[in-house]
Parts: C-alpha cells; sequence; structure tokens
C-alpha cells in the first residue's frame, strides 16, 4: 500500500483538509510499519496520543499496542461505534451527529479532539466511516471514511472512498490514520 500525502488546505475555525492519495491493498506488516513510525516519533518528542476509532473497531490501537513499549506514546484508545458513544464518550454534539452525520469531517474532528482532551495526550486521532456491506447513503457509499487529527493548534480531517472489502477498508482506514497522525505530528 502506498500512501501518499499531497496537500492541506487551510479553512476557518483553525480547520483543515488534507488530499491523500492512497495506492493497493495494505498488508499488516506495512500496518505494524506505520504504527512503530508514529511510536518512533512520539518517542522521539515525549509525546503521546489518544486514538478514538468507529469502523475500524479497536485496530489502530491494537496495531499500536502491538509495538512494545507504546505504553510510553499511547494514553488511550475508544472505540466508539454508536451515535450515542460518540456523543457520551467523545462529545460529539447531537447536532453534528443529527446534521452532518457520524461518518463527516466534522464528526471525525470532534472525536480527534474529544480523545484528545480526554486523555490530556497532545495528539488525537479519529476514524469513522462506512465499511460495508451495509449502511450507505445516496451521498456516502460503502467504503467513505472520514479521518481526523487535532492538536492544540491544528485541526485536520480527509476523506477517501474505498472500494474494498469489509475487513480490508478496516486495515486500509487503520493504514491511514496512523500515517496521518504520523505527517500531521512531523509538520507541527
Amino acid at each position: 500500500m502506498h500512501i501518499n500525502h499531497l496537500w492541506t488546505e487551510s479553512r476557518p475555525n483553525n480547520i483543515s483538509t488534507h488530499m491523500i492519495e492512497v495506492d493497493g491493498l495494505p498488508t499488516i506488516v506495512e500496518a505494524r510499519g506505520l504504527a512503530l513510525r508514529l511510536i518512533s516519533e512520539l518517542n522521539r518528542r515525549e509525546e503521546k496520543i489518544g486514538v478514538a476509532e468507529s469502523c475500524t473497531g479497536g485496530l489502530i490501537g491494537s496495531l499500536i499496542t502491538d509495538i512494545p513499549g507504546s505504553s510510553s506514546v499511547f494514553e488511550i484508545g475508544v472505540v466508539s461505534y454508536s451515535n450515542d458513544a460518540k456523543h457520551r464518550l467523545l462529545g460529539v454534539s447531537r447536532h453534528i451527529l443529527t446534521t452532518r452525520g457520524a461518518v463527516s469531517g466534522e464528526c471525525v474532528l470532534s472525536m480527534a479532539n474529544g480523545v484528545r482532551l480526554l486523555s490530556k495526550a497532545e495528539y488525537g486521532v479519529a476514524v469513522s466511516g462506512i465499511a460495508g456491506p451495509g449502511g450507505a447513503t445516496e451521498h456516502k457509499p460503502v467504503g467513505t471514511v472520514f479521518f481526523g487529527f487535532s492538536s492544540v493548534d491544528t485541526n485536520v480531517y480527509t476523506e477517501i472512498k474505498f472500494r474494498l472489502e469489509r475487513i480490508d477498508t478496516k486495515l486500509a482506514s487503520a493504514c491511514v490514520a496512523l500515517s496521518l497522525a504520523s505527517h500531521m505530528i512531523k509538520e507541527i
């Protein structure tokens, strides 16, 4: 799998959109490599991260904690599959959930910020999407996944539409989230 970070566009309210290009299917070895890269960067900076997951169901946290020594940088992982959990645990507003939906840039930014604040970590990363085979809407087909990243000064989201089977969408989404976090932390 190749993940190319193309550009970031600033928007109002300290929010940016980030363009990512993804090519190929990920392997578990590549996923572990991305987790190791993130852990190494966080260790170098002596900083921590929190993760909020929906469609990946805890896979990002699992990949991070597969790496020995990850406890020095991984503060918390929250699997918030339902809208109610997103609201109760991460503080996603009911307004965002009803007007924009759980699969939206606004939702993943709120999730990323919420897990960052909950964990008191320097960074938060979040993912929410439609892994399929059901759940699609007219404007959000199966494979639509949003990714969010939050720090004190940076809030970025991106959207990718995968055309993969459910399990492959989950692994690809975990890889993109790990890569986005590493990329943004290096940029700060």
